[in-house]
């Protein structure tokens, strides 16, 4: 029990501690590996969601397409692996990283890229 304490300690300190621009990189990087090979590099997924989480509450990153691209893009992948597991009963879904409703943050995420990708390409008033 105190060890499982002292684990969850030790991701909160390593989050905050964690730049948002380098989390953003790190969760495309984990996801590009992840997507190699799903099975063998499963906590590559759960590695993403974690640097995503700190990307999408930096101020620097925020404001960024590329962080709610790459979030959609996460949320969508443990989507796919539910579909999957759930179709063809290969895998367990305990495996997964805990999201609750995965395709609905992939939507949000999505919906969040789009809005900012309309801001920085409307013209501006001269």
């Amino acid at each position: 029990m105190l060890s499982c304490m002292a684990l969850l300690i030790l991701a909160a300190s390593v989050q905050a501690q964690e730049d948002p621009a380098k989390a953003l990189k790190k969760a495309g990087t984990a996801l590009k590996t992840f997507s190699l090979d799903q099975s063998a590099n499963l906590d590559k997924l759960h590695e993403a969601v974690q640097m995503i989480a700190i990307a999408e509450e930096g101020d620097a990153t925020k404001g960024l397409v590329e962080t709610w691209q790459t979030s959609g893009d996460i949320y969508n992948a443990i989507a796919s692996q539910i579909v999957s597991i759930r179709q063809y009963n290969i895998g367990s879904e305990s495996d997964l990283p805990k999201v609750d409703q995965p395709a609905v943050k992939a939507f949000t995420a999505y919906q969040q890229a789009m809005t900012l990708a309309e801001k920085n390409t409307k013209p501006k008033a001269p």
